[in-house]
């Protein structure tokens, strides 16, 4: 239920978004939080 209502409000999003800022959103909610961005991040 949660995952489908997060794919509908990210189709709704990415209408609006510009490119760069879906990039951020995609690597967000692939990773959950931001703090993991950082993290993954400072890993490679």
């Amino acid at each position: 239920m949660y995952r489908s209502s997060l794919a509908e409000a990210k189709k709704l999003s990415e209408s609006i978004l510009t490119p760069q800022e879906r990039t951020i959103l995609e690597n967000f909610s692939r990773s959950g939080t931001s703090q993991n961005i950082t993290d993954r991040r400072a890993a490679k």
